[in-house]
């Protein structure tokens, strides 16, 4: 795959590793591969150039942005995280977003992304099962060391402040780290792929909401690898 070979020429210009940012969580039906998307599709938007690496068998990630109208962002499928081992020398990418499985019965794959990424957001809905499947995807993630925070993705705005309070008084108690932004569950995300775009180049409803909450995202956590020195 042309597009996890370093280009030679491009190493000049950036003389530090690529943050190659992990989305995982050992529960489906999370938002996290529209999240992956999201990001890269802000990256390009803020004239950057980012990588998606679709981990996942599906191929989700990977299949539904073939169909994109000029998404903005380079995306590629490797069903064997080895084959990663240079991910984080490719010079000529801002930002990698990584798609993990959805299921941890493929630990393995986890442990062997560990070994290759430099940060991991574990998207979570705050649903009961969610919960569950967070805490043994932190249990993989915290003995290796490599940075992460919760992100509470994919929350539905109808349920008010009060679920979005006791997902933080949760987090807390669990002296879990987390994005102060959340994300938003809006129609905007699926109608906009439904028309081709990225959420960050469609215009409808709500899709405003949707823009802004990926952009505080993308923001904060920037300011995190920059805080970690992470790159």
């Amino acid at each position: 795959m042309s597009a996890l070979r370093a280009d030679p020429g491009a190493a000049a210009a950036r003389h530090t590793d690529t943050p190659v940012i992990l989305i995982a969580n050992g529960k489906g039906g999370v938002g996290k591969t529209l999240l992956m998307m999201g990001l890269c599709a802000h990256t390009a938007m803020a004239h950057g150039r980012a990588l998606g690496v679709d981990v996942d068998p599906l191929r989700i990630a990977y299949r539904i942005t073939q169909e994109l109208h000029d998404p903005g962002y380079d995306i590629v499928h490797e069903s064997d995280p080895r084959a990663l081992s240079g991910i984080r020398k490719l010079r000529d990418y801002d930002m990698i977003f990584v798609d993990a499985p959805g299921s941890l019965e493929g630990r393995d794959v986890l442990r062997e992304l560990l070994r290759r990424v430099s940060y991991v957001i574990i998207p979570s809905d705050h649903e009961p099962t969610t919960r569950v499947a967070t805490l043994d995807t932190v249990d993989l993630i915290a003995p290796t060391g490599v940075p992460y925070r919760v992100l509470l993705n994919n929350l539905d705005p109808s349920r008010g402040v009060g679920h979005v309070k006791k997902a933080r008084e949760w987090l807390d108690k669990k002296e879990l780290p987390y994005f102060r932004t959340l994300v938003r569950r809006y129609v905007a995300w699926p109608t906009s792929l439904d028309e081709g775009r990225t959420i960050t180049q469609w215009r409808g409803k709500n899709s405003a909401n949707a823009r802004q909450d990926i952009s505080a995202v993308h923001t904060e956590l920037l300011l995190d690898l920059a805080k970690r020195r992470v790159s």
